[in-house]
């Protein structure tokens, strides 16, 4: 009796490690079967290459897209950047503003260009609006540092009377200077005139208001005044009652200011003459 009952534990511990046995070699056969499958769908992926735009050579912000700036580069499909350009693309792009440095062999993104070069000055000229060029001098061109892209208030003076002409005025030209797109913050366009040495300032105007200024211009009664880019306050609400207590405009050093030069030649070069 002891000896049956002994066979029987015997018999049902051999039958509980089988069964375990087989559920370890089908576990492992399923895991082994997922892997495979995983490992397929890894490698199809990796191996379905796409051909993208990438920098020929390291690429300055202020250039322009051109053919030999840029290659040709196959990538994974699962490294491609969501605003990847193809090479047919290219035609659209052609004489694109690159607004932001890519290194050599680095995917040229639709993220880092700007607008399209503008071949003329006209072309930069939004709807319903007129370019009007004055005279400058050094009172109301704040020393030649009024830039384009800057912004500026136009008042009529008489005697101690000020008539607010128009606000928040685009300089879009300082002498043969100018954007090279519609965009006022992109790249420029230089000619003989360099960003500090100019005679003539041109400003975006609505129609209506061409009139008034030139008046004021050719009595010698206009004054332009250069305003932050960030102050969006209207002249006539805005607060006058004191200056700010401590002042916004970081000093720079003599060999900070070094970065502030006339527009060179080299600089000149890389834009599009007239």
């Amino acid at each position: 009796m002891i000896r049956n009952i002994r066979g029987s534990k015997i018999l049902l511990i051999a039958i509980t490690l089988g069964m375990a046995s087989l559920a370890y070699a089908l576990s492992v056969g399923y895991l082994k079967e997922k892997e495979a499958v995983l490992t397929d769908v890894l490698t199809t992926q990796y191996n379905q290459q796409v051909a993208i735009l990438v920098a020929n050579s390291t690429l300055a912000p202020g250039s322009f897209v051109t053919e030999d700036l840029l290659a040709v580069m196959e990538i994974p499909m699962q490294f491609l950047p969501t605003d990847a350009l193809y090479p047919d693309d290219f035609d659209t792009i052609r004489g694109l503003e690159i607004r932001w440095p890519v290194g050599a062999g680095k995917p040229l993104l639709k993220s880092y260009l700007g607008q399209q070069v503008a071949a003329r000055f006209s072309d930069t000229i939004p709807m319903g609006f007129r370019a009007i060029t004055l005279s400058v001098n050094a009172m109301n061109s704040h020393e030649n540092m009024i830039e384009v892209g800057d912004k500026v208030d136009l008042f009529k003076v008489i005697d101690t009377d000020m008539t607010l002409l128009q606000e928040q005025v685009r300089v879009i030209a300082t002498g043969n200077v100018r954007s090279a797109s519609t965009d006022p913050n992109g790249a420029l366009i230089g000619g003989d005139d360099s960003l500090n040495d100019y005679q003539s300032m041109t400003l975006l105007l609505p129609t209506e208001q061409i009139a008034q200024v030139r008046l004021a211009e050719q009595s010698q009664e206009l004054l332009v005044l250069l305003r932050n880019p960030k102050d969006l306050a209207s002249v006539s609400t805005a607060d006058h009652t004191g200056l700010p207590t401590e002042t916004q405009v970081p000093f720079l050093s003599n060999k900070q200011a070094q970065g502030f030069l006339p527009l060179s030649a080299d600089v000149q070069a890389k834009g599009v003459r007239k």
